[in-house]
């Protein structure tokens, strides 16, 4: 009995590390998150009031330091107008028209995830 009274004394509790993968994927996700932010022109109040989450918790999202929940994630894809792709991979396709303009002139890399070279012309 004493044993297994100390073998359970030396097992981890609660959540398990977040391996180097999952920090990169929060991080990647905060700065789109951040990106559509500003190319909505709003403060991280006036987007977080508008999500429905604490400015706090928004700005943890921002930095990478939390990743939503399930149903956290599906409630800012659905206010923010963006798509899982896009939150999770950095592609515009599925994100609202107007954002996805927007967010491809602010970062033109992003354009080619939607087939359009960053630098076309569409009028001629």
């Amino acid at each position: 009995m004493a044993e297994s009274a100390t073998r359970s004394q030396t097992v981890p509790m609660g959540r398990p590390r977040r391996s180097v993968a999952d920090r990169q994927l929060m991080r990647d996700v905060g700065q789109r998150l951040r990106w559509v932010r500003e190319a909505r022109g709003m403060t991280q109040a006036e987007i977080a009031a508008l999500v429905g989450l604490s400015d706090s918790a928004w700005s943890l999202y921002e930095r990478g330091l939390r990743f939503p929940d399930t149903f956290e994630a599906t409630r800012l894809l659905a206010k923010l107008r963006i798509s899982r792709e896009y939150l999770l991979e950095g592609k515009l396709a599925g994100v609202e028209t107007g954002l996805a303009i927007r967010l491809a002139a602010a970062h033109p890399h992003l354009a080619k995830t939607i087939g359009m070279a960053p630098d076309t012309d569409m009028a001629g």
